[in-house]
């Protein structure tokens, strides 16, 4: 049980590594531009 809460931990970690990472880097407005148009297919 203890290698599950390690496990547990370890992931979690990881998750708000790259959360944070990915804040950062949709924060840029060149890059919220091109995933807008993307998404809208301009």
């Amino acid at each position: 049980m203890t290698n599950l809460n390690e496990l547990q931990t370890i992931v979690q970690s990881k998750k708000r590594f790259i959360d944070g990472y990915s804040k950062i880097i949709l924060s840029f407005k060149p890059i919220q531009a091109y995933l807008l148009q993307q998404c809208l297919g301009v």
